[in-house]
């Protein structure tokens, strides 16, 4: 992970879209460096959420809809906490 000047660290988990950023509170350590801790992940899964809305031009359900393109079902789609 990169730190900038300003204490943040790039986590955008390498997915299109805009990066998200959260505070650092110190160098990450090499053995850390492969480990996904829950915050991480729920970050990951918004930047993912996020993408196949996008990519879906907004429509949720049916053929090439976000709960597709996300593969999970559309009540598993509905039960995500919004971005």
């Amino acid at each position: 992970h990169r730190s900038g000047a300003s204490g943040w660290t790039d986590r955008s988990c390498d997915l299109p879209g805009p990066v998200v950023r959260q505070p650092t509170s110190g160098p990450v350590a090499p053995a850390d460096r492969g480990i996904l801790t829950d915050e991480h992940r729920r970050l990951c899964d918004q930047q993912s959420l996020v993408a196949a809305l996008e990519l879906a031009g907004g429509k949720v359900s049916g053929p090439d809809g976000t709960a597709e393109r996300l593969g999970i079902g559309l009540t598993m789609l509905a039960s995500r906490p919004p971005p």
